[in-house]
C-alpha cells in the first residue's frame, strides 16, 4: 500500500552549488572592484568637511572673543599642549630668548614681529581642544598680526599676505589679512599634531602655508605631483568683511551650570541680590531703580 507522508516525491538539496557558490563570489568580486576605490574619496571627504566644521567654529569663537576684548588672541603653542606657556597675554616676542622658547612649542614670529604664528588658542576662545584639529589629526594654524592681540597697539591695519597659487594677491590692499587659519591637508606637510610637526615640504605649492613667514597661499585643490601640489584649506579675515570696532560691545557672562552668554552693550543683569550693567565689554556695578522694567535676571554668577 502507497502510504503519503506529506513530502513531495522530489527534495531539492539545500545551499549553493558549486556554479551557483562561483557566480556569486564573481559578482561580489566587481562590487568590490568598483566601490572600494571610492571609499579612499569618501573617506577624505567626510575629513574635508569635519575640517570645515572646526574653522568655522574657531571663526565665530573668533569674533566672539574681539566682540569681548577688542583684540584678537595670541596664538597657542602647537606642542606639549597642556604644559604651561608664558606668551598668551604678550605675544610680541621682541627678545630672541622669547623667540627661541616659543620656536620649541611650534609658535613662530615674523623677522619683524609684525605677525605671529601657532595653533588655535581653544581655551581662551572657548573651543573644545577636539576642534582645535582638523578632520586628519593635526591641529589647524592660526596666524595673527600682533598688533591685533593688544589693546595699547590695535590698528585696523591687517599684515597678513594671501595669495594665489601664482604668489598675486587676492586681497585688496594686499597684505591685510587680520588672520588666517590653516588646515594643511590630507598630506599633513608642515602640521603639528600637538607631539610632533611634521617636514614642510617645500617643494610643493601649499609648502608656502608653512614657511612662517607671513605669506599664505589659498588656492584650488591640485593633487598631481610636482611643485603645484596643494591640499590645505584655508581661511582668513580682513576688514572688508568685518568693519573694525576697536571698543567691545558685549559682555559675558558665565552661569553656573550654563553655557556663558553674550549680554549686548547696556544691558542690567541680576546677580544673586546685585544689579550689573554692561559697558565697554564689562560687567560693572549698576544703580537700579526697582520700578524700572527690567529684562535680564539671570541667576547667580560662578
Amino acid at each position: 500500500m502507497h502510504q503519503n507522508w506529506g513530502h513531495s516525491q522530489t527534495t531539492k538539496s539545500a545551499g549553493f552549488t558549486l556554479a551557483e557558490l562561483a557566480i556569486v563570489l564573481v559578482i561580489t568580486g566587481i562590487l568590490m572592484g568598483t566601490f572600494m576605490p571610492l571609499v579612499p574619496i569618501w573617506v577624505n571627504h567626510r575629513k574635508t568637511d569635519i575640517t570645515k566644521e572646526h574653522i568655522q567654529e574657531i571663526r565665530s569663537a573668533l569674533a566672539h572673543y574681539y566682540l569681548r576684548t577688542g583684540t584678537y588672541p595670541c596664538p597657542a603653542p602647537r606642542l606639549k599642549l597642556d604644559d604651561a606657556y608664558s606668551f598668551d597675554k604678550d605675544c610680541s616676542l621682541q627678545d630672541r630668548e622669547k623667540t627661541g622658547e616659543a620656536a620649541k612649542r611650534g609658535v613662530y614670529v615674523t623677522d619683524d614681529h609684525s605677525i605671529i604664528e601657532g595653533g588655535v588658542p581653544f581655551r581662551l576662545i572657548n573651543v573644545p581642544k577636539e576642534d582645535a584639529f582638523d578632520g586628519w589629526g593635526n591641529l589647524i594654524t592660526y596666524a595673527v598680526g600682533t598688533i591685533l592681540t593688544n589693546r595699547d597697539s590695535f590698528s585696523p591695519n591687517g599684515q597678513i599676505a594671501i595669495n594665489d597659487g601664482n604668489g598675486r594677491s587676492i586681497i585688496d590692499p594686499p597684505g591685510s589679512a587680520l588672520w588666517v587659519l590653516v588646515s594643511h591637508g590630507s598630506d599633513g606637510s608642515g602640521a603639528y599634531n600637538g607631539n610632533a610637526a611634521a617636514d614642510c615640504n617645500t617643494a610643493h605649492l601649499d609648502g608656502k602655508n608653512c614657511a612662517h613667514n607671513g605669506v599664505f597661499v589659498a588656492s584650488d585643490i591640485t593633487r598631481g605631483d610636482g611643485k603645484n601640489y596643494y591640499d590645505d584649506i584655508v581661511f582668513y579675515m580682513t576688514w572688508v568683511e568685518t568693519p573694525p570696532n576697536p571698543y567691545p560691545v558685549n559682555c559675558q557672562l558665565a552661569l553656573k551650570d550654563q553655557q556663558p552668554r553674550l549680554l549686548p552693550e547696556g544691558t542690567f543683569v541680576k546677580v544673586g541680590e546685585r544689579w550689573l550693567v554692561c559697558r565697554k565689554g564689562l560687567l560693572a556695578p549698576a544703580a537700579i531703580d526697582t520700578n524700572f522694567p527690567i529684562e535680564w535676571d539671570m541667576g547667580i554668577l560662578e
